[in-house]
């Protein structure tokens, strides 16, 4: 959840091996050109970008979502919650993020 979004989109891009998937709840960074991660084996991982309408990090989840599909990593799903601030997500909100992960669901 927000700083820890951001450390886990670290993690998640430097070793795809290890992580096949993350979540990022109301925060995340795009990877720096000097640390460039393999994106042939990252873009088949799964992400799923969590924020709200009303999370002030909103805009730039949405603009990190967009390079990721950029990038080619298609297996991505943003979800931006109504009338959700900066904050952890409820159950179902949870739910369908983690089915995404494992493949479940595609939407």
């Amino acid at each position: 959840f927000s700083g820890g979004g951001r450390v886990a989109s670290i993690l998640a891009t430097q070793y795809p091996d290890a992580f096949t998937g993350a979540l990022y709840i109301c925060g995340v960074d795009f990877w720096k050109k000097s640390r460039q991660p393999n994106v042939e084996r990252l873009i088949h991982n799964r992400f799923v970008f969590l924020t709200g309408s009303r999370d002030f990090n909103r805009d730039e989840t949405r603009q990190i979502y967009r390079k990721y599909l950029k990038a080619g990593a298609e297996h991505s799903k943003l979800m931006v919650i109504p009338n959700f601030s900066h904050e952890l997500p409820d159950a179902r909100s949870l739910t369908e993020a983690l089915e995404f992960l494992s493949g479940i669901s595609e939407s």
